[in-house]
This record gives structure tokens, sequence and C-alpha cells, in this order.
């Protein structure tokens, strides 16, 4: 998948505290980075949309369901034509004890995360359904003795620099035109608004903390320049 370079700041924060939680409500979520609801679900639907969240599920211990061996198994191939490699990867892809599997530059070929009840369920594994994929001439295993960074969330450089800079102005500012919050997105400077209280027919005051509060107070809709 190709960078999706439409990305800002705000995108960035949504994904960081999904990646962190994600059964967030849209409601918490937009609390979170300081967006009102309207806005902060069409930017995590345009996030579901273009591929960048590519979906959501449980994060399962192993050790609590039965699988407690985590082995990285390194593959040599003894050749690597197309047809080879094709047939092998179908055939991993068929190991439901594969948990992650990557393709190298240089040696091993291939790097597989494999899980297992104990060694003699690994030994299986390894002899009945790996060894026996097309194409294989080594497999070398080593146990992992313990994982000491698991599940980390990206680390997305304008989300963590918005965590390290607190330091922009939190800015009040009477509306009169109720669409001002769409404008207000397209500010790069403005790391999130809120309406401070709705009403059916218009936004008494918006609350939004912006880098640069002064350039925001030229926009369409402000009761002020």
């Amino acid at each position: 998948m190709k960078e999706n370079t439409s990305m800002d700041a705000i995108d960035e924060k949504i994904i960081a505290e999904l990646e962190r939680d994600g059964r967030l409500t849209v409601t918490e979520l937009a609390e979170r980075v300081n967006l009102s609801i309207a806005p902060c679900h069409r930017r995590l639907r345009e996030l579901e949309r273009s591929g960048v969240i590519a979906g959501y599920r449980a994060v399962v211990d192993a050790a609590a369901v039965g699988l407690g061996l985590e082995v990285l198994a390194n593959v040599t191939m003894d050749r690597g034509d197309a047809g080879t490699i094709i047939a092998f990867e179908e055939g991993l892809a068929a190991v439901p004890e594969v948990r992650h599997a990557e393709r190298l530059f240089g040696i091993p070929d291939y790097l597989l995360r494999v899980v297992a009840a104990g060694l003699d369920d690994y030994a299986r594994v390894r002899d009945e359904k790996l060894a026996t994929l097309p194409g294989v001439r080594q497999i070398t295993s080593t146990i992992v003795m313990k994982r000491v960074v698991d599940n980390r969330p990206l680390p997305l450089p304008r989300a963590a620099a918005g965590r390290r800079n607190r330091s922009g102005a939190l800015a009040s500012l009477p509306l009169r035109d109720p669409a001002f919050g769409h404008r207000l997105e397209g500010f790069p400077e403005v790391l999130g608004f809120k309406a401070a209280d709705l009403c059916l027919d218009r936004y008494p005051e918006a609350l939004f903390s912006a880098a640069v509060p002064r350039r925001v107070n030229g926009l369409p809709g402000t009761a002020h320049r």
C-alpha cells in the first residue's frame, strides 16, 4: 500500500489512540483528540476507507490459551524460482501455527514466528508441516525466552511531536457560522476543535488548541477579526 500523504497530525492522533485502545467509542475518541464528534467520525471513516486502518481485533495472550511456546524459525530455500516460492508461501499460509512470516533479503530466506503448546508440539509442526513444504532446504529454530517489546504503537512523527509539545494556545472564539468547524480543520496549526456548547442553530463558542490563534481569527464565520 502506498503512503497516505493526506494525513495530518489529528489523523495521526486518532490512529495512536486506537492503537492503544481499539474499543474506544467515537465519543471517547473525539474527546481524546480534542474534536467534536462529527468531524472525528468523518476522519475515522476516511482512515478506514483508505486502508490506513486495516481492521480491529482482540489481542489474545497465547499462553493463556495453551500455546505458551514461541519459536523463531529461519527457513533457507534450496531454490528460488517463482513457482517454488509461490507454492511454498501458499503452503505456509495454510499452517495455523505460523503467526507471522516474512520473506527476507539475504539468508535466511524466510523468518517465521510459530506458536505451539510445547517442544513436542513444535517438533511435530516443524517435521510434518514446515519441513515438507516445497523448496525447503533447512530450518533453524530459536526458542523465544520472553518478549521485551510487543504490540507497540507505530511511531507516527506528528502525533509524537504533539505529545512532546503542548505549548499551543487555548483560544475561545464567538462564532456566527456553523460551518466554521469544517474550515478550521484545514489549518495544520489547529491541534483540536471542540464546540463548547452546541445549540440547534448556532455554535456560541469554539474552544481549540492552536499554535497560531491569530491566523484562525481571520477565518470567515468568526464574530471578530
